[in-house]
């Protein structure tokens, strides 16, 4: 499996109870998309993840992994992303993108100019972040959110970006 065509969708952040039972927290709106899945996979294609007896719970919800019958072998698992062939996912909608499809679009400010290109698309736990890179300068991340990124035209590949240093003098004004 190439993992240029892998998608993210979830991240084991724990143990619960002795039956090894894992925390996952879902990058999907619909988590019927994990429910679906019939193979999962670590970020490099190679590895494949089946769960099963999915439940709700708090941020997230508990699983099943096939070979993981205690909580010992649960936490080495702790941080694994899982990803899905993203030939298994619907098309977005025209108005809908997946954030992989930001990776390598313009950011253009708002009068015009081009900052950069998208490099990736972050979350440290404070939210989303776009992480842009200019031409011969260091990238720098801007949160994304509308009043940050205003406006994604997929078609024509760019997104409209009002860095912090930007927001922060408007909002002086």
């Amino acid at each position: 499996m190439s993992n240029n065509n892998l998608i993210c969708i979830a991240k084991i952040t724990g143990t619960h109870g002795v039956h090894g039972l894992l925390k996952v927290k879902s990058f999907t709106e619909n988590v019927e998309t994990l429910l679906q899945a019939k193979n999962l996979y670590d970020k490099t294609g190679n590895k494949t993840f089946k769960l099963n007896d999915i439940k709700s719970h708090k941020d997230g919800f508990l699983c099943k992994i096939d070979g993981i019958e205690n909580p010992e072998d649960g936490v080495l698992l702790r941080g694994q992303e899982l990803y899905i062939d993203r030939d298994t996912l619907p098309e977005p909608d025209e108005d809908e993108f997946y954030y992989v499809d930001l990776i390598g679009l313009d950011a253009k400010l708002v009068n015009g100019d081009i900052a950069g290109k998208i490099l990736a698309v972050q979350n440290h736990g404070a939210g989303d972040m776009l992480e842009i890179k200019p031409d011969g300068a260091k990238s720098f991340f801007v949160p994304f959110t509308e009043q940050n990124v205003p406006e994604v035209k997929m078609k024509d590949k760019y997104v409209t970006i009002v860095p912090l240093s930007y927001a922060a003098n408007d909002d002086d004004k």
